[in-house]
């Protein structure tokens, strides 16, 4: 007599307690486990982003000095070290400037966020979905075949990660222009005088300022992010938790150094394009330094150093490792609460 596992995926859950939690839920309104769901990315990206709202002041500040840029905007200074220009930062504007920028990134994060996770997760579940019903057509299939058929690929990991995070950074461009703007400009009363200020002497190409530098920089930094995320949960559960993979994947002692190492890898190896991206945002159209991104690169480099792409990213790696790690524990926590995934199972059945 053969046995063949059978498999619980994580699609095949959430769709499973979608219709009980349908038939349990009066005509007209909207279940908590649907509503946990669809809000769990959007608390998630919110509160981790918020938190770590400093280190991007800092970060901002960092890049936006010396060289060719300076003659353009005599706000830049140098500020040569993260500690120097956390204390610059506060000399000069005490503890809130380095919260400067805080409401439009949250109203930035809030909804990309909500946006961003909504569609990595439908995308997921469709991705699985497929790997589902492919594996299944397969009489015969191992124990590893039916793990691999709940977990997304490498490139499969990129692919939906980065085309989420591109239509996201499209639609909230203008909210990044802004946020960059306080961030960065001590003197600034406000968001709406400077939402006002930019439709003023830059129209509407104003909020897009710095959209193609931001989507080289996001597309490939939210592929690297789960795609790191992922394999490194992966691994961390096949070395250490073999048998019990798919629950362990979502358990904080996962999912926090998986987080942690998304994060820090993928701002690594983007940061260079956060840098261009900052400075395009940064030079109003009144005063422009660069042509563009090729322009941006060519005149950094020249003028400043192939170093200079690299200002600030320390405490970029630090908040994206803190960042990554608490957003995608809090989101598989949450996840879970609302019956979205459950452990994986693997169970025999006569044939």
């Amino acid at each position: 007599m053969q046995t063949t596992p059978t498999i619980t995926t994580e699609a095949d859950a959430s769709t499973t307690r979608t219709s009980k939690s349908t038939t349990t839920t009066k005509k007209g309104y909207i279940s908590m486990e649907s509503a946990l769901k669809f809000l769990s990315g959007g608390v998630a990206g919110t509160f981790s982003t918020v938190i770590t709202q400093p280190m991007d002041v800092i970060k901002t500040n960092m890049i936006l000095k010396a060289g060719a840029f300076k003659s353009s905007s005599p706000m830049i200074e140098q500020r040569p070290t993260m500690m120097s220009t956390a204390r610059m930062i506060y000399k000069e504007q005490g503890i809130r400037g380095l919260y400067r920028g805080s409401i439009p990134t949250f109203l930035r994060v809030a909804p990309g966020a909500l946006l961003y996770y909504n569609m990595l997760s439908y995308l997921k579940e469709m991705t699985l979905s497929a790997k589902q019903i492919t594996s299944m057509i397969h009489t015969s299939v191992d124990r590893d075949q039916v793990l691999n058929s709940t977990r997304l690929s490498a490139f499969e990991s990129f692919c939906i990660a980065a085309f989420s995070r591109g239509l996201t950074g499209v639609i909230l461009c203008p909210i990044t222009v802004v946020k960059t703007r306080l961030e960065y400009t001590a003197n600034s009363s406000g968001v709406w005088d400077t939402f006002t200020s930019i439709a003023k002497n830059e129209g509407i190409s104003g909020f897009f300022s710095g959209l193609i530098a931001t989507l080289v920089r996001d597309i490939p930094n939210a592929g690297l992010n789960y795609l790191f995320y992922n394999q490194t949960r992966y691994a961390l559960t096949n070395t250490f938790f073999k048998g019990k993979e798919q629950e362990m994947e979502t358990s904080p002692l996962i999912t926090m150094p998986s987080g942690a190492v998304g994060g820090v890898l993928s701002s690594l190896i983007t940061h260079p394009f956060d840098m261009i991206r900052t400075r395009l945002q940064i030079d109003s159209s009144s005063k422009k330094v660069y042509g563009g991104i090729i322009d941006a690169f060519r005149t950094i480099n020249r003028e400043e150093g192939f170093r200079t792409l690299f200002r600030g990213v320390t405490p970029r790696i630090m908040k994206r490792a803190f960042a990554s790690a608490i957003s995608w524990t809090l989101l598989e926590i949450l996840y879970r609460a609302s019956g979205a995934s459950v452990p994986f199972n693997v169970s025999s059945s006569s044939s």
